[in-house]
């Protein structure tokens, strides 16, 4: 696995909880 590929995997995660994370902050 090179580490290009892991960076671009982090950043979708990384959004992914952003976007959960201010779901619960507008809860």
């Amino acid at each position: 696995i090179s580490v290009s590929v892991l960076q671009e995997y982090a950043r979708k995660v990384a959004e992914e909880l952003g976007d959960q994370s201010g779901n619960f902050k507008a809860q």
